[in-house]
């Protein structure tokens, strides 16, 4: 797998890079998909202007596969700061790296959805899912007739046990054993003086 040659700054002679952005750059480069998109300057293919498409426009230059030298996405992350109005994002200073993962694919598709690139869209939209997780609780105190509510809760990550599962199986196996099994909790009820009574969350 090819990789991006990534730099921020020059130091002493040497290039600093920027760990968290470097590895997030990389990542998106190595999906053909992602890559050959603005590569290809794919979202210019109905006639649209550049100068509309600041932050595509930069990940082309960075994806150039005619450019082997070393490149700089200090543009990028200003570019990613100030359309996301967060400033810690141009500073030289570590960041989260799925917040600005986060962050660089919601000012991405916000730039597609100004200037009604469908097929930009579509393409963010395979990179943006977010997990779900839906807490069922099936037991009602018979005194106060109190029954938790569901609720819906949203994830950036989902943490599976990749080495705990069967030899062989793939990942979307892996996704549907770890969605298989239901946890036995323990939530307090109304009633003053009782003990937690068990509940089962199940997961979708």
């Amino acid at each position: 797998m090819t990789s991006l040659k990534l730099s921020n700054r020059l130091i002493n002679g040497k290039f600093e890079n920027l760990c968290y952005v470097n590895s997030i750059l990389n990542l998106l480069y190595s999906n053909k998909d992602f890559a050959s998109y603005f590569k290809d300057k794919k979202y210019l293919e109905l006639g649209q202007d550049p100068v509309n498409f600041l932050i595509s426009s930069e990940i082309s230059k960075l994806f150039n596969p005619h450019d082997r030298g070393v490149k700089s996405a200090a543009e990028l992350r200003q570019l990613i700061a100030l359309q996301s109005d967060q400033p810690q994002f141009a500073s030289w200073d570590q960041q989260d790296v799925t917040e600005f993962l986060r962050t660089f694919l919601n000012v991405l598709a916000a730039e597609f959805t100004r200037n009604n690139c469908q097929s930009g869209l579509t393409l963010t939209e395979k990179f943006t899912g977010r997990e779900q997780s839906n807490f069922q609780f099936e037991v009602e105190c018979l005194t106060c007739h109190y029954k938790p509510v569901d609720k819906m809760e949203e994830f950036d990550i989902l943490s599976i046990d990749l080495f705990s599962s069967e030899s062989g199986s793939n990942i979307s196996q892996i996704i549907l054993q770890h969605y298989g099994k239901s946890d036995k909790r323990e939530m307090k009820c109304l009633c003053p003086g009782t003990d937690n009574r068990p509940v089962n969350v199940h997961t979708s």
